[in-house]
């Protein structure tokens, strides 16, 4: 259960269906741009949740909050807020190597922008989680 896959609500178009990380690790680690660099602006608490046993708690926003929250990661990204923090958690905090924090910040200040993208078009959003067994027909 390594992926994350978040879903529309109410897309507004493609961008806004789902949002996908094949690596959880991605995920924490915008976790921790959110739950850090948000903290005193955007509840991480009121919206995130554990869904399944060992996994990353994830967003469930309806569509005004997540439009909330996407504004708030682009002006963090624009500020260069998020690039600072990331390469500062890789350095100090996961002490990976010096020469691969470059290409790491730029992996997730990419995926931290489609995830704006998708927020923004997703009219709220929820993590769906396959966890082995078939779906109930209703």
């Amino acid at each position: 259960m390594s992926d994350v896959l978040l879903v529309g609500r109410a897309p507004q178009g493609a961008v806004g269906k789902e949002f996908f990380l094949h690596c959880a690790d991605w995920w924490y680690d915008i976790l921790a741009v959110i739950d850090t660099l948000l903290a005193d602006r955007f509840p991480v608490e009121e919206h995130f949740e554990r869904d399944v046993l060992l996994a990353p708690p994830t967003p469930h926003l309806d569509g005004q909050t997540a439009r909330e929250l996407a504004d708030l990661l682009a002006e963090a990204v624009t500020a260069g807020d998020v690039a600072m923090f990331l390469k500062q958690r890789y350095r100090d905090e996961l002490d990976v190597e010096a020469e691969l924090i470059e290409g790491y910040v730029a992996d997730r200040v990419d995926q931290i922008g489609a995830l704006v993208a998708f927020l923004r078009s997703s009219g709220g959003c929820d993590a769906k989680w396959w966890t082995g067994e078939p779906a109930l027909e209703e």
